[in-house]
């Protein structure tokens, strides 16, 4: 039987990924209006992001902008 889906755990991930992104762009200090300018985004959308606002629910197009401007890599496991 399939895991069931838990929104808490999305909720938990957004808050975590957010901050995460959060002190990258200070590390190589640069600033939420330069970055949304690079992805192509609102300043409010990328603080809400980092914040781990539902309301930033952001597309897959978006996260990857971010993560690469960042220079972030993602890896995905698989948790079989």
């Amino acid at each position: 039987m399939a895991n069931k889906f838990n929104p808490k755990v999305v909720d938990v991930a957004r808050q975590k990924i957010g901050e995460f992104v959060k002190q990258r762009r200070n590390e190589l200090k640069i600033t939420q209006p330069q970055l949304a300018e690079a992805v192509g985004v609102r300043i409010a959308t990328i603080s809400d992001f980092e914040n781990g606002k539902p309301k930033a629910n952001i597309g897959i197009n978006t996260l990857i902008g971010i993560l690469s401007v960042l220079r972030i890599e993602i890896q995905l496991i698989n948790k079989d």
